[in-house]
């Protein structure tokens, strides 16, 4: 699959912006424990992407409602799953945010939206895409993908052997057969309290993981 040329044919309707996800760094995704790849629902400015390039990522999202969840979610994934009262605060050790340049990205939609999403409107671009998006899961062999709804259920159903989802708190998981392993949980920006957000995560990884 030409994935440039797929996806600015689907997203590219009327001039839309359009941000070509994936992988991040090749090289630190490489050297990572796990390979982790977040879904998330659509880009908001194209300019996240740009400046996830480059070190010095907490001077500039730090405090993001959708990046600051993230950065302790994949800070535990990729040094020994501590908690969230066992690390420091971001805004002490801003360098954990780095951790956000080893991981992959796939959007939804990939042109560019506004401050909030329409989930049923996701979930359209979600059907249209989803070869695209079935072929950078492939092309990235992650071994943990997180993602959140309307989409994550029909994702699942994509391997056969897998079991049905596991729930365990605000989160629902296949971990029992075959990789990636795939966790659905509310979106990173959802208004809930951010230390159940992440440990609820991080404690069905590592169960995932050792089940797998």
């Amino acid at each position: 699959m030409n994935i440039k040329a797929a996806i600015e044919e689907i997203y590219g309707a009327g001039g839309a912006t359009i941000v070509f996800d994936g992988i991040l760094n090749q090289q630190l995704f490489n050297a990572a424990p796990f390979k982790v790849l977040w879904i998330l629902r659509e880009p908001w400015f194209k300019e996240t992407w740009d400046m996830l390039q480059s070190e010095g990522i907490y001077n500039r999202i730090g405090s993001s409602p959708t990046w600051h969840p993230m950065f302790y979610v994949t800070f535990s994934i990729l040094n020994g799953f501590p908690k969230w009262n066992e690390m420091k605060y971001i805004r002490e050790q801003p360098d954990m945010a780095e951790v956000l340049r080893s991981v992959a990205y796939v959007n939804v939609k990939k042109s560019v939206g506004g401050t909030s999403s329409h989930l049923k409107e996701i979930h359209s671009w979600f059907k249209k895409g989803e070869e695209i998006i079935k072929f950078q899961l492939s092309e990235c062999t992650p071994d943990i993908v997180i993602g959140c709804p309307p989409f994550m259920q029909e994702i699942f159903k994509w391997d056969k052997e897998r079991s049905s989802p596991i729930k365990h708190g605000i989160v629902s998981f296949v971990s029992n057969t075959g990789k990636p392993l795939l966790i659905e949980a509310p979106h990173p920006s959802h208004r809930g309290k951010r230390e159940v957000y992440v440990n609820t995560i991080v404690e069905v990884i590592q169960a995932g993981l050792k089940s797998s």
